[in-house]
């Protein structure tokens, strides 16, 4: 297999599954808050309810820093766009590494993509995005969000490797 087509499956395997995270979260989040409501004070945590709160989950923080960072004046229509720009940036990003390790690394796969997944979400959301401070540390989010953000890593994984190997 070619780099090239590594790197065109690792694009069309990072929309599959890009697709598929964004409606495992809307799934997992009111079933997840059903079994742990959360209060209203840790709903308005950031990285905490993109139903309800979409300007306090990690990319519309990250735009609004950029815009405050260069002075630019951004509208809500921009911020929107931008915010999912960026969203589907590092989900197909995150697809096209994956592509790459695994066709060097075989091994990444086992789990069929959910490890993978979960690797993802330690890596940002456990990790780099309370690190920079726009989303909350997880001891600070609502129970229900330790479901339903880590469960829509899963599910990207699975259909991210799922996409991967229909490509093969």
């Amino acid at each position: 297999m070619t780099t090239t087509r590594v790197l065109l499956d690792g694009i069309l395997a990072g929309v599959v599954a890009t697709t598929v995270k964004s409606r495992a979260e809307g799934v997992l989040q009111p079933l997840a808050e059903r079994i742990f409501p959360p209060s209203t004070s840790e709903q308005t945590r950031p990285g905490a309810d993109p139903s309800e709160r979409p300007d306090q989950m990690p990319p519309t923080q990250i735009v609004d820093r950029a815009a405050a960072a260069t002075g630019a004046e951004v509208d809500d229509d921009d911020r929107t766009r931008a915010a999912a720009a960026l969203h589907w940036t590092m989900g197909v990003g995150a697809g096209v590494v994956y592509a790459v390790l695994a066709r060097r690394w075989p091994g990444l796969r086992s789990g069929g993509g959910a490890l993978a997944g979960l690797a993802l979400y330690t890596a940002t959301h456990a990790t780099l995005l309370p690190v920079l401070r726009v989303q909350a540390p997880l001891q600070e989010l609502p129970r229900a969000a330790l479901i339903w953000e880590p469960g829509s890593h899963i599910a990207y994984g699975i259909a991210l490797d799922s996409a991967l190997r229909a490509l093969a």
